[in-house]
């Protein structure tokens, strides 16, 4: 038992591979300016930090209270990409007026500090000490960098484990953030599209954490397969990392079967025919009628009427109900097909 489990932790060991390194602020700013480390500008929108979390951050480098490290993970050109530490390379990006993607965020203006106070209240990079603003370029930073030789599993293993900062990403922002690639760039731009904006009504935070990219995923994963026995979480991370390695997926195809049902939803009921009893707008209702739709849309398409109906039965049926209910990974797929059979 022991040699088999000293074996196994070998063999990962083996998938992830760190360096470590101090360098000071300065040079991380000088590396972004060139492009030697990068922060993916879909994961860089989840820079949302306030003006005080800021100054609390910039308030510590330069009293040289300890900064945690930041990781980054070696792509196949010796280019860093950075997986965790956004809000604090932000930050400082930030106050320098440096962030590419995110011009509107830069150029921060300091609020009252907790142990500095009035002192650091309306400074910016125009108006600081020279002597500060070199304090602040000189300052170190740890950095772990996992090699190029680690393989993605464990790049995202890595990135989930790390995010525990007082603003932790959601799932779908962590996807974002790992499987780059041309399925994640289609789903941003299927996310993008007014008329899915318009039906689903985001809030900023939604919007923030990228519920409609999760939408989207959802109806193409469980398109997929209904199969799920490690979860709904874990079916959207396989099938997104599957895809993005694919050349199979027919992305003109997709988007036109996507927004073909988007559009019947939003010109007939909008966004209601998503809302439980209790008034809220639920995943479970959209999965449900996403996919009946898309199997049954020779069927609905010219009779909107008989799909309202049907839909006004599936949120009374007492089946439906108890799966959703239940607590196993099986009851995404029992809802699913509960209302294949409704309609």
């Amino acid at each position: 038992m022991s040699s088999n489990l000293e074996e196994k932790i070998l063999k990962k060991t083996q998938n992830f591979r760190t360096d470590r390194l101090v360098m000071s602020f300065g040079e991380i700013m000088n590396m972004y300016k060139e492009n030697e480390i990068i922060i993916n500008p879909d994961f860089q929108r989840a820079f949302r930090w306030n003006e005080e979390k800021q100054t609390d951050l910039i308030e510590s480098i330069l009293l040289g209270i300890p900064i945690p490290p930041i990781f980054v993970a070696e792509n196949q050109f010796g280019v860093w990409e950075l997986v965790d530490g956004l809000q604090r390379v932000s930050t400082v990006l930030s106050f320098f007026g440096l962030l590419k993607t995110l011009p509107h965020k830069n150029n921060l203006i300091l609020q009252k500090g907790k142990i500095l106070e009035e002192d650091l209240k309306s400074l910016t990079i125009n108006n600081i000490p020279l002597r500060l603003k070199l304090l602040l370029k000189r300052s170190p930073l740890g950095i772990e960098i996992l090699n190029r030789n680690s393989n993605e599993d464990m790049k995202y293993e890595l990135f989930k484990r790390l995010n525990t900062t007082s603003e932790p990403l959601s799932d779908q922002e962590m996807r974002n953030a790992i499987f780059s690639g041309e399925f994640n760039k289609f789903i941003h731009e299927l996310a993008s599209e007014k008329i899915f904006i318009n039906l689903m009504k985001p809030t900023k935070k939604q919007q923030e954490e990228m519920y409609l990219e999760e939408l989207v995923l959802r109806y193409f994963a469980f398109k997929n397969s209904l199969e799920m026995p490690n979860g709904v979480k874990s079916h959207l991370d396989n099938y997104m990392k599957k895809i993005n390695k694919e050349n199979s997926f027919n992305y003109q195809d997709s988007r036109i079967e996507f927004l073909r049902i988007i559009e019947f939803i939003n010109k007939n009921f909008g966004r209601d025919i998503f809302k439980a009893k209790n008034g809220h707008i639920t995943k479970n209702l959209y999965d449900s009628l996403t996919y009946v739709l898309r199997e049954k849309f020779s069927k609905y398409k010219n009779n909107s009427e008989l799909f309202n109906e049907k839909t006004k039965i599936l949120k009374e049926d007492i089946e439906y109900k108890k799966i959703t209910d239940k607590k196993r990974e099986s009851r995404t797929k029992d809802r699913i097909l509960r209302a294949l059979e409704i309609f």
